[in-house]
Formats: structure tokens, sequence, C-alpha cells
């Protein structure tokens, strides 16, 4: 009997082995299926953080653009309100300007023609700005010397077309 027992024992003891076998051979398929997969996994990873470390860099390139652009436009406002200011005091020293050119005296009507003036066009209210400002009103050369007259006449003179039937115009040209 001994024989028999034996024998089932070493057939079980081979079926078990088999069957441990067989169950490695599983699990060895199963490590291989999950080493691949952390392998893909890793490499998914590496390719995250490679992307990741992409968008930190465009991030802080974006935000030095947005930091420069900044500067700059407070610079350029400002530049705009450093120039705004000297409008302003310029409109003002001309306004000014212009209040003690009006306030300068001109020919007061008499207390009895007590009347009320008339509305002048712009182009009377010119002509009697330039009169204020060449002198008295009324003087013979409108308050400019006799040579000033002749340059501004010069100045003012219109132009004359070039007679090109004249024999003496090509020894000068």
């Amino acid at each position: 009997m001994r024989g028999w027992i034996q024998q089932t024992q070493s057939v079980l003891g081979a079926a078990t082995c088999c069957i441990g076998l067989a169950g490695c051979a599983a699990q060895q398929g199963d490590s291989l299926r999950l080493s691949e997969e952390l392998g893909r996994a890793r490499a998914d990873a590496a390719w995250q953080q490679a992307r990741a470390a992409g968008f930190e860099s465009r991030m802080s390139q974006l935000e030095q653009r947005a930091a420069a652009a900044q500067s700059a436009q407070s610079t350029q406002s400002a530049q705009d309100r450093a120039l705004s200011r000297r409008l302003d005091r310029l409109i003002e020293l001309n306004e000014r300007l212009l209040a003690e050119r009006g306030a300068a005296p001109v020919a007061t009507p008499t207390p009895t023609a007590a009347r009320a003036e008339p509305t002048l066009t712009q182009e009377q209210e010119l002509r009697a700005l330039v009169e204020r400002m060449r002198g008295r009103a009324g003087s013979p050369h409108g308050g400019l010397t006799r040579e000033q007259e002749d340059a501004l006449r010069v100045l003012t003179r219109p132009e004359r077309k070039l007679d090109m039937d004249n024999p003496w115009l090509p020894a000068f040209y």
C-alpha cells in the first residue's frame, strides 16, 4: 500500500508543483504586463513634467512682457501727464497774454455816446487786434517804420510771371 500512497503523493506533489508553476507563469505574465504599464506611466509622467516646465517657461515670459508693457505704459502716461501739465501752463500763459492785449488802451468812447457797440465780424476783430499790436491806430504806416513797411510790401507782393521772350533772360539764367 505504501507504494500506492507514495505514488499518489508524488503525483499530488507533481500536480501541486505544476499548478504552482502555472500560477508563477501567470504571475510572471501579470508582472510583465504591470511592468510595461509602469514604463508607460513613467514615460507619460516625464512627458507631463516636460510639458509643465514648458508652460511655466511660457508663463514667466508672458509675465515679463506684461511687466515691461506696464512699465512702458506707466512711463508713457507719466510723459503724457508732464506734457499735459506743460500744455496747461502754456494755455494759461496764452490766456493771460490775450487778456493783457485785450486790456490795452483803445480809443474809449465818450460818455455822451453811451450806446450799445455793434457786434464786429471776425475779420474786423482781427484788423483791430493787428492795429493794436502795431501801435497807434491811424498812424501813417500802421506803427511800422518806413523800412519795415517796404519790406512787408516786398514780401506780400504777388509773384510775377517770367517773360520767356526777353532777350536778356538767357544771360542771367
